[in-house]
């Protein structure tokens, strides 16, 4: 009993100290986080005056999920018609930092309001990156260059934002994981509204599991699967363990109490994806990855 109150009493604290650090500094890394040096620099751009497209997938804690898109877009619809954007998309509800929104407006009268949109926030190298930032799980704009006319009194407007980045050049990242929110960094430069390079980026690798040496007493098969797979349980059967299944925006979707050492679970309602099982006992907490194909 002592040991275990112990073990509660210590897993507390880490919880606690977690929640209060979590940050991450524009332009460092460490062991705790995961880093990506991209050689040479990934560079997108869109050569066309006309119209075209060109984007960039990351994980940036290398846990096989998307996080975010980087996607640059121009589009003529007319002669009268002009749209240029770069942008960064968050995906699976992740969240990326930003300074405010640009607001656009008629030429004439100008103070006809006619969009607004996010501007991503620029950190400087040093700066601290945490939840006391402005988030936004939208689309958030480096840059954009945006004119149309006739529209929409007969007299046009002509709009752009891709100043923020001169002289700064880290994106702020909020990453959500199940049971967890961790924070991360993407190092950028030569930002346009029909360009970017893309030089690095880090994020933090904490986890809500405990590791530990019985992580291997138990295994789920097959996996991946299509959604119904066997949880086998190799250890001395523990009449308080549970078995949780969250998905990557941290939805609990599976519980089980008191589980079977031979337990079959279905997931085939669930959609195509990576899905994380926690098997909890009185003192330890063991994470599996489940895939659903």
């Amino acid at each position: 009993m002592k040991f275990k109150a112990f073990l509660s009493i210590l897993i507390l604290t880490l919880y606690s100290v977690k929640a209060l650090s979590q940050f991450i500094v524009a332009g460092t890394h460490d062991a705790n986080e995961y880093y990506y040096n991209i050689i040479p620099d990934k560079i997108l751009s869109i050569s066309s005056t006309i119209s075209g497209s060109d984007s960039l997938y990351l994980d940036v804690n290398n846990d096989n999920i998307l996080d975010f898109k980087f996607y640059l877009e121009v589009n003529i619809l007319s002669k009268f018609h002009h749209y240029e954007s770069c942008t960064l998309i968050p995906l699976n509800h992740n969240q990326i930092a930003i300074s405010g929104y640009d607001s656009c407006y008629a030429n004439y009268p100008a103070g006809e309001f006619i969009y607004r949109l996010p501007m991503l926030n620029a950190f400087n190298p040093g700066d601290t990156i945490n939840p006391n930032s402005m988030w936004c799980d939208t689309t958030g704009y480096l840059a954009f260059k945006n004119y149309a006319a006739y529209i929409p009194n007969g007299q046009g407007y002509s709009c752009n934002g891709n100043a923020a980045f001169l002289a700064s050049n880290y994106i702020g990242l909020k990453v959500f994981i199940p049971n967890d929110t961790i924070f991360g960094w993407i190092k950028i430069s030569n930002i346009s509204s029909t360009s970017v390079n893309i030089e690095e980026y880090a994020c933090n690798l904490y986890s809500a599991c405990i590791n530990n040496n019985i992580t291997n007493t138990y295994s789920i098969y097959p996996n991946p699967s299509n959604g119904k797979f066997t949880l086998l349980n190799r250890s001395s059967f523990n009449k308080n363990q549970s078995i949780k299944i969250y998905n990557t925006t941290g939805k609990l979707i599976y519980s089980q109490k008191h589980p079977t050492e031979q337990l079959l679970i279905d997931l085939s309602s669930q959609p195509k994806g990576v899905y994380i099982l926690f098997n909890e006992s009185d003192n330890q907490i063991v994470c599996k990855k489940i895939i659903l194909k």
